[in-house]
């Protein structure tokens, strides 16, 4: 676990703000865990059809036109970047600033009376990774949930991917292939700002 504390406070350890901690695998079903090794998988795709630099469309001879490279995700009109991000995508809500305003991302909304098959990924990947980021959010005895309890609650938020979600409104997803060291190649090529050092200025709750 990592703590921050006030070198100004009292000294008090009990002051101390949790900023983050590891769950270790062992403590992840392994039911979860599987669903969750499925879901980036269908993300991903085939290996073979991967590449480094996102997905273009490509008109084929019956001038029918379909997406290549990138990841399967990427395959889709529907995959529209965040601004400033190159392969970065909101997958659910579109606004961190949940007291302003909170709407489904344009690609999460229903256009035909099925859902589209990119759409059916962001809806398992919401799904499998809420159902465990809510588990570890609930097995820390040092969480007091009751404020974010009452801010759910205030604001009416959408428990996104499990009914007990009441610890965040969004999710976005980042991708980067792996590559050498000597191939020129960098997050910030790859994810834009969201590649280098930033501040998320909407993602202190008392905003």
């Amino acid at each position: 676990m990592a703590f921050r504390w006030n070198k100004y406070g009292k000294g008090n350890p009990m002051e101390d703000v949790l900023l983050g901690w590891v769950l270790a695998i062992k403590d992840v079903d392994s039911e979860a865990l599987e669903k969750w090794n499925q879901c980036i998988q269908k993300i991903l795709g085939e290996p073979a059809a991967r590449t480094l630099t996102k997905a273009e469309p490509a008109t084929q001879a019956n001038g029918e036109t379909i997406y290549v490279g990138g990841v399967a995700f990427e395959r889709s009109p529907m995959a529209e970047a965040v601004t400033n991000g190159i392969h970065c995508y909101t997958i659910a809500v579109s606004h961190q600033r949940a007291a302003g305003l909170t709407a489904p991302v344009r690609p999460c909304k229903l256009e035909a009376a099925c859902i589209d098959p990119h759409q059916q990924m962001r809806k398992e990947f919401t799904q499998v990774f809420s159902d465990i980021a809510v588990k570890a959010f609930s097995s820390l005895p040092l969480v007091d949930t009751s404020l974010l309890w009452r801010r759910n609650q205030l604001l009416n938020l959408p428990r996104i991917g499990n009914e007990k979600n009441i610890f965040f409104s969004t999710l976005q997803s980042n991708f980067a292939g792996a590559q050498r060291t000597d191939a020129g190649g960098s997050l910030l090529n790859d994810q834009g700002k969201f590649g280098s050092h930033h501040v998320g200025k909407n993602d202190d709750c008392q905003e």
